[in-house]
């Protein structure tokens, strides 16, 4: 199956002299979706969380290619996803896909 959705891709910017914000800049791609599936997770809250196991092979170009490191969040399905997972092996890159992505996540330190 194809793929069409955003990788977005995180830096921190300096904002003011000495004060650093991220910065997360979505970007449009097209891939091939190599495997889905799903699991809910119960825990303490409510509402159980949903995380998906979904892998993407995507042709990354130089904007890829150079900043896979950086990447916050893959769209897939509607929702903006975390990246668990980057296989490189040019010319193609494989995203696996982790838990939803939230605005907090724009907060840590990683990516």
């Amino acid at each position: 199956m194809k793929w069409y959705g955003s990788i977005a891709f995180k830096e921190e910017v300096e904002e003011e002299p000495g004060v650093y914000v991220a910065k997360v800049t979505p970007h449009p791609y097209y891939g091939d979706i190599l495997e889905v599936s799903w699991k809910e997770q119960q825990g303490t809250k409510i509402n159980s969380d949903l995380n998906i196991s979904n892998k993407l092979s995507i042709v990354a170009d130089q904007q890829l290619q150079s900043n896979f490191h950086k990447i916050a969040y893959v769209t897939f399905g509607g929702a903006k996803w975390t990246v668990s997972d980057v296989k490189v092996n040019f010319p193609r890159m494989q995203l696996s896909l982790g838990p939803i992505y939230t605005e907090e996540d724009e907060d840590d330190d990683e990516t």
